[in-house]
């Protein structure tokens, strides 16, 4: 599993909680790069949890590793595994069509899980520095 042992932080549902977000990542490295990454995949997770998952509790945990960074979040709207989502080819034209997040998630993370549990979508992810192996 992805990330064991990492601490959960109660997140309202809304885009402000982007920011506490933000703050916790940076405070895990200084590798500009992977912060950049991990702020781009919650802010994508996070939006769709946000607009369209109908969430009422939602929560953040991140944690380092070597040699990368663990991040997970959960929330307990509809059932929904990104990790499946098809990527369907799109042109320059499609991008408002929907999708586009999650494509740019699985590109961008080297590991990701999901689970549903007590009523929670759970995402668990795995970003690697700047030139090691995107395992995704």
């Amino acid at each position: 599993m992805i990330g064991t042992a990492l601490q959960w932080k109660e997140l309202e549902v809304s885009f402000s909680s982007l920011d506490i977000v933000r703050q916790d990542i940076s405070a895990l490295s200084e590798d500009i790069h992977l912060i950049k990454k991990a702020v781009l995949v919650c802010d994508e997770l996070l939006t769709n949890i946000v607009l369209y998952s109908g969430a009422e509790n939602m929560g953040f945990a991140c944690g380092r590793s070597d040699p990368g960074l663990y991040i997970a979040l959960y929330d307990d709207g509809m059932p929904f595994d990104p990790t499946t989502y098809k990527n369907e080819e799109k042109g320059p034209l499609d991008f408002d069509s929907g999708g586009m997040g999650i494509i740019i998630v699985a590109q961008t993370v080297s590991e990701w899980e999901y689970h549903r549990t007590d009523g929670r979508n759970v995402i668990l992810l795995k970003l690697l520095c700047q030139g090691e192996e995107h395992e995704a």
